[in-house]
């Protein structure tokens, strides 16, 4: 009786999620062949996609995971692409703000010990050989260009480079210089959280925002105490509203860095997660952006089929194990969009999801809600997990670039 429930099962997947041949030809006609993931190689076959790009002056680079080395020199290869092609200057990660100002100093004066700089970006997941390698590119690119290229970062997820910044600017200002003292050791005491804890972070946050306004700080100060008042306001909502409000924060830090160089345009590299255009309960940093850019902000989905990432493990729900490259990616589930990609006639391929015909029997399909995989810093509990249900790709991203298999990217110190 087993035997024939499992059989009844495997046939009913695929007569629901199977493809047929002419969906897998629909997909070969439009599909794009991406011919490397190598930064050093020709833009031939990007052409394409430079056309694609049009007149977007937001470009927002995704990752399906944050440790996936071809997705990372992929997204060197676009950057270096849209830099040389289209006229783009800003290269903005999701990254602390303040932090991220010690690369844009090291891209802009080659000043700077190479070690502390990729360690100011605070978080693992940009302290690796992929991301370094982009860095020196657009170091010696400001070295024999007139226009040069700049490093912001837009989020606001670690207050501690902000407030070293500010407590630094302090001199003769005690009451400011204690302020930040005060707010830094309760961010770094065990156990921080409390309700007395998170009024008390966000009474010092608003003070230090306020005694910096009384006096013509610079801009890139003024910003530093502005994220911090953003990260205050993060952790008192919690984790499901706070993860919500922290994406608002980072759309509206790219529209604050825009507005310090008008007309300049953007490139952004962070999680599909925050690029996408999801909307709902908890809206992403590109639902924010789409509505105040409209078509001018262009989201590109990554994706891939198998392989391994660097990741942070995980033993239980309440128990994290090592950070390592040994993490695998399972193969595409029977209801994932991955499955169909994994069947197009070449490994990697861009895909513009705009205009699909709704009334194209062979294009439905990509129309409908499937299964993506979605890993951020840590591995989710069971394998199953690495794909999250019902999303409408076309719904999320205007243009979707499929690798076939990736490997870890080199994290520092990480083997």
């Amino acid at each position: 009786m087993k035997r024939w429930l499992v059989i009844a099962a495997w046939l009913w997947v695929q007569l629901a999620y199977g493809q047929t041949n002419g969906e897998i030809a629909w997909l070969n006609q439009r599909r794009i062949p991406l011919q490397t993931t190598d930064p050093e190689a020709g833009s031939e076959d990007l052409k394409a996609f430079l056309d694609q790009v049009g007149e977007s002056t937001v470009v927002a680079l995704g990752e399906c995971t944050h440790g996936s080395r071809e997705i990372f020199r992929t997204k060197h290869r676009l950057w270096k692409a849209l830099v040389e092609q289209k006229g783009f200057t800003i290269f903005a990660i999701e990254a602390d703000y303040t932090g991220a100002q010690a690369v844009n100093e090291y891209i802009q004066t080659g000043r700077g010990d190479s070690t502390k700089v990729i360690q100011a970006l605070a978080y693992w997941t940009w302290q690796t050989e992929e991301v370094w390698a982009l860095i020196q590119w657009m170091r010696v690119y400001n070295q024999t260009h007139a226009t040069k290229l700049t490093f912001p970062g837009f989020d606001m997820n670690v207050p501690f480079a902000a407030l070293e910044a500010i407590r630094q600017s302090a001199e003769g200002q005690p009451e400011l210089k204690a302020w930040t003292i005060a707010l830094d050791t309760l961010y770094r005491r065990p156990g921080f959280g409390a309700y007395a804890d998170l009024k008390l972070a966000s009474q010092l946050s608003q003070k230090i925002g306020q005694q910096l306004n009384q006096r013509p700080p610079s801009a890139t100060l003024l910003q530093s105490a502005r994220t911090l008042v953003q990260y205050a306001e993060m952790r008192s909502r919690g984790f499901l509203r706070g993860s919500g409000f922290r994406d608002q924060c980072m759309a509206e830090n790219v529209e604050w860095i825009r507005q310090q160089s008008p007309g300049a345009k953007v490139v952004l590299w962070a999680h599909n997660g925050h690029i996408e255009t999801r909307g709902g309960l908890s809206r992403s940093m590109g639902y924010f952006l789409r509505r105040v850019y409209g078509t001018g902000y262009l989201p590109v989905g990554f994706l891939t089929g198998r392989g391994r990432c660097t990741a942070i493990s995980r033993d239980s729900l309440n128990h994290l194990g090592s950070l390592n490259r040994g993490n695998e990616l399972i193969e595409p589930t029977a209801t994932s969009f991955e499955h169909w990609f994994m069947q197009a006639s070449v490994p990697d391929f861009y895909l513009d999801l705009r205009g699909i015909p709704t009334g194209q029997p062979n294009a439905r399909w990509l129309t409908e809600k499937k299964d993506t995989r979605n890993i951020g810093s840590m591995m989710p509990l069971k394998p199953a997990y690495q794909f999250t249900p019902n999303h409408r790709l076309v719904d999320l991203y205007d243009i979707l670039i499929f690798l076939r298999e990736t490997s870890a990217s080199r994290c520092y110190g990480v083997q």
